[in-house]
């Protein structure tokens, strides 16, 4: 799901001081995407998503929310997928020094997914997460006006039934994650961002797995309210199969994954 939270700037956060705001807030994203470059070894997929993100201004400083997601796979048998939604509270930016700004949130996993429930067993995950970002306003030239960076740290920590899953797999315990968002803005509307997230996650036994997600996002806002986006992602493990070469790259042609996204907020 990266490729529709690439192309939502800044989610949900709270606003400092508008009364005048409304108190409720929702974002829509819906996706079409297609590994469309697929080699004759790996069959093309073409798939669908929806995310719903809701919110709700509680005070001047905090906020509460939700995200909620589904995939549908439109090619082969047509598959259906419910996410696990995740609920949030969210505190409003507070100003480190005058280029750097930090948002803390607490977030909460509501397993509703088959393979949660009934593969993994898993029964809840918990998720602090400090978003920093920068200002660079103050700078000279137009230039650093229009560029954006945020960082988001988060930990993750699992609760299952049981340590492996259905099938014997690992579950994962623990997880630190590390999204890296960089963008510019070169018009009112339009603009383009890289995102990049290294995930590490240990089992119970302390088996280690490190992925990542790559994704470069073009934006055209059409309205205050709605944005065009169209991008390329591309996600999987660190490491090759012998465990020593690298295998993060922005292009795969295998796993790399074209989209067009529209984001309505209402």
């Amino acid at each position: 799901m990266l490729l529709s939270l690439c192309a939502l700037p800044q989610p949900l956060q709270a606003a400092q001081g508008k009364n005048n705001a409304p108190r409720f807030r929702a974002t829509a994203i819906v996706d079409l995407g297609s590994n469309l470059l697929a080699g004759e070894a790996s069959a093309q997929s073409v798939s669908s998503s929806l995310l719903l993100i809701p919110s709700y201004q509680i005070s001047e400083t905090w906020s509460a929310g939700a995200i909620v997601a589904a995939l549908k796979n439109l090619s082969g048998w047509r598959e259906f997928s419910l996410f696990d939604p995740s609920v949030r509270v969210m505190h409003a930016p507070l100003s480190l020094n005058p280029y750097l700004s930090v948002s803390p949130s607490f977030w909460a996993v509501i397993p509703v997914s088959e393979r949660s429930l009934r593969s993994e067993t898993l029964v809840t995950a918990f998720r602090p997460v400090l978003r920093f970002s920068g200002n660079f306003s103050r700078l000279r030239g137009e230039f650093w006006k229009q560029v954006f960076v945020s960082h988001e740290v988060g930990l993750s920590k699992a609760f299952h039934v049981y340590r492996t899953s259905l099938g014997g797999a690992p579950n994962t315990s623990w997880r630190l994650s590390n999204w890296l968002n960089a963008g510019y803005s070169w018009s009112s509307k339009w603009s383009f961002s890289i995102d990049f997230i290294r995930n590490a996650g240990w089992s119970y036994e302390g088996q280690a797995r490190h992925s990542f997600s790559l994704g470069e996002t073009l934006s055209y806002q059409v309205t205050p309210a709605c944005s065009l986006s169209v991008g390329h992602t591309n996600e999987g493990d660190v490491l090759r199969a012998n465990g020593l070469s690298s295998n993060i790259q922005i292009f795969d042609s295998v796993g790399s994954r074209f989209f067009t996204s529209v984001l309505y907020s209402f």
